[in-house]
């Protein structure tokens, strides 16, 4: 026999018991893994229905109680107040000033008196004249604004010039005594020539005539009379 012969014979002998082993090793482990299956699917508990086990749970562990929903508190809306608009202060209304009269030499109190619409009375009081017959060439007196309301505490007399100033009239004509220096105003009586009448030192001049005042306050035209 060769020695390739040999060669062969001896690979042949050892492979058939290594196949022959490894066939036993497949069949044990086949046999091993199937009694495993078995058992395990002997020992699985059986299914159990779902209403036995929602029963079981609820035995076990009660459902705890929905939470209640708590509201949230209302918070009130809040205003703030606009202030309330100051009113304008009211605007002071500008008070007239007395207007300022320089006397002349035909001037009396009477005559700027009535050129004011004032009384002598009123105008005397505004100045503080105690003698209607002092005014001076040159003094200065203050005119009340119109509207003015003067209240008269002072009594003033005035004095009389010429107690009996007589009456001279002109072409037969007799003297008007008149309730204002003016031709248009009343006439209170009629006086002849020679008749008297009491003038005091008021004068005033009007209409281009120069008027004189009597003692109850009427007025005669100085061209009617004579002084003494």
């Amino acid at each position: 026999m060769s020695q390739l012969s040999r060669y062969r014979l001896f690979v042949t002998f050892l492979t058939v018991p290594l196949l022959v082993i490894v066939f036993i090793a497949v069949l044990v482990a086949n046999l091993i893994g199937g009694n495993e299956e078995a058992a395990s699917s002997s020992t699985e508990p059986a299914p159990v229905s779902p209403t036995i086990a929602l029963l079981a749970e609820d035995k076990e562990a009660p459902a705890s109680p929905a939470p209640i929903p708590t509201a949230s508190p209302t918070v009130a809306p809040t205003f703030t107040p606009s202030p309330t608009p100051v009113p304008p202060a009211p605007t002071a209304t500008p008070i007239p000033s007395p207007q300022e009269y320089v006397v002349k030499a035909s001037d009396s109190l009477s005559g700027i008196a009535n050129a004011a619409n004032l009384t002598s009375a009123e105008l005397a009081e505004f100045n503080n004249i105690e003698n209607p017959d002092s005014l001076k060439v040159g003094q200065k007196l203050l005119i009340p604004p119109e509207g003015t309301v003067i209240k008269v505490t002072r009594t003033s007399t005035p004095s009389v010039q010429a107690a009996r100033a007589t009456v001279v009239t002109q072409g037969g004509s007799r003297l008007n005594v008149r309730s204002a220096p003016s031709l248009e105003a009343d006439i209170v009586k009629k006086l002849e020539t020679g008749d008297f009448v009491d003038v005091t030192g008021e004068t005033t001049q009007a209409e281009g005539i120069l008027w004189y005042q009597t003692v109850p306050g009427t007025w005669v035209a100085s061209s009617y009379i004579e002084l003494p």
